[in-house]
């Protein structure tokens, strides 16, 4: 039905600005003029039909773009593989990590507001009390039923508030925003890790740093929902966690040019979000995850899996109630455990189309488990980018944690960096040979354990395919001139 166009819209949610066009039309769209940037905007969309019926949409919160770099830092704890760089390498900071989260917070210069499941970390510890000496007003939010022993060596200036329900695993978010009023100092830090020694240590987890103001400014709504004011002072009564808190955020921001989509828990639907991430692969997708036991997002993977679309995964909860990984397995999906491998995968990512830059590639991470309780219970947030370069710096950490399980096999050369992995291994047909740029036009053997030559070929490029479908099964030897160590293949 055709109807007029409106948008009212304003800095609060009483909005005040009115932005109209009377034409009736089925195709409502329309400017807005004079907005700041890096600012939050209250709008709803209203029509008015010819019989003088008026249709409102819910009013929702959007960000304009800021004027912060947009820059997006990417950290990993565990082993990353640089023989699938497109460009950038990703960083491995194993015991470091902690040091680093440490820099972004006494970066901040006027204001931290932290949300984090649990803190036992020294370095962590003394960022916060550094910054607070330094002036920076921090507020901070933690789950009541976990020990959090770092929050006893707090400077006295720093503000705490908790989740104390009880209720699943309570508040599980882990992100930090700072400066979120100030464009050149602005981020946001987040990623699968709490601040915990054995997490920042020992632990595979991720971290993700954005330097955008609009994003710090929509992390802080969702602070200030747990918090109960927008004050130093936490306002217990009006303070929401869990299944109370609303739609109170923007879903979607542009960050240095790329598409980036928040998504905080249970308000806002994420599970969907996920399923509809899992929906657009179109060349591949590789998933780290700690938990996973919805029946949905198994069902997606499983969906999108085909002749040209082979997922890969790894899973450190395989077994217990409602665990999808022998779904995944009896649906032929390339999925591994990785239970019982020492230091927890403690990952909430996903990596879509990270081989094809044109084809939308998109990482999906968090805190965010593939739970029930992390959809309807727990405080979340996941943030969903669209960007080429993150997804590659993604998959890197996903190939280095296939090699540190056996999946992968790999030889270093001699300054111990990967420079072939051969995969999959055993295999039955094809095998694919990737190799550092170095490697890039050596000429490769394939041998049986006799010696017997089976196969020889260059590889012109950073990634062979060996076709072995031929090839009687047994043990088989890959080697180059180049280096000392080979490479044992099984064909079955």
């Amino acid at each position: 039905v055709e109807g007029s166009s409106s948008i009212e819209w304003g800095l609060t949610s009483a909005l005040g600005t009115t932005t109209s066009d009377p034409a009736m039309t089925t195709t409502h769209s329309l400017p807005l003029s004079g907005l700041a940037p890096g600012t939050l905007y209250y709008a709803r969309a209203v029509s008015i039909n010819a019989m003088g019926e008026t249709v409102t949409s819910p009013t929702r919160v959007y960000a304009t773009v800021s004027e912060s770099s947009g820059n997006i830092h990417v950290y990993f704890t565990g082993s990353v593989d640089h023989t699938v760089a497109t460009d950038e390498f990703a960083m491995s900071l194993g015991t470091s990590t902690n040091d680093t989260i440490a820099a972004w917070i006494t970066s901040a210069q006027h204001t931290l507001e932290i949300a984090v499941y649990n803190t036992n970390n020294v370095a962590i510890e003394n960022a916060l009390n550094t910054a607070a000496a330094n002036g920076v007003q921090i507020r901070y939010i933690a789950e009541g039923s976990n020990a959090n022993l770092g929050i006893d060596d707090f400077d006295s200036s720093i503000a705490v508030h908790y989740r104390t329900d009880g209720e699943g695993s309570g508040m599980h978010n882990k992100f930090f925003v700072g400066d979120a009023d100030y464009p050149e100092t602005a981020f946001v830090l987040t990623g699968s890790t709490n601040m915990t020694t054995a997490n920042l240590n020992t632990d595979k987890n991720n971290v993700i740093v954005f330097q955008d103001q609009s994003l710090a400014r929509g992390y802080r709504l969702e602070f200030n929902e747990m918090w109960g004011s927008d004050g130093m002072v936490p306002d217990a009564a009006a303070s929401k966690f869990g299944p109370d808190k609303t739609v109170n955020t923007p879903l979607k921001y542009i960050v240095g040019g790329s598409p980036v989509e928040v998504y905080f828990s249970p308000s806002d639907g994420t599970t969907s979000a996920i399923r509809k991430t899992i929906e657009t692969m179109d060349y591949g997708m590789a998933f780290a995850l700690l938990s996973f036991t919805r029946d949905d997002l198994a069902d997606a993977i499983i969906d999108g899996s085909n002749f040209f679309v082979s997922p890969v995964g790894a899973i450190e909860e395989v077994g217990g109630t409602g665990a999808e990984f022998e779904t995944l397995v009896d649906a032929g999906i390339d999925v591994h455990s990785h239970q019982g491998i020492s230091g927890s995968l403690h990952h909430k990512y996903a990596v879509i189309d990270y081989s094809e830059p044109l084809s939308d590639p998109i990482v999906l991470t968090g805190s965010h488990n593939w739970s029930s309780t992390a959809e309807n219970v727990n405080d979340e947030n996941t943030v969903i980018v669209h960007d080429a370069r993150v997804a590659n710096l993604y998959y890197q950490e996903f190939r280095g944690l296939l090699i540190s399980m056996g999946v992968i096999d790999a030889v270093e050369d001699v300054d111990g960096k990967i420079a072939i992995t051969a995969y999959p291994n055993p295999t039955s047909d094809i095998i694919y040979v990737e190799v550092s740029q170095d490697h890039v036009g050596s000429e490769f053997t394939l041998r049986d354990i006799s010696g017997r030559e089976i196969a020889r070929f260059l590889a012109t490029t950073e990634r062979v395919s060996l076709d072995l479908s031929q090839v009687e099964a047994g043990v088989y030897i890959l080697s180059t001139q180049k280096l000392s160590s080979s490479l044992q293949i099984i064909v079955r």
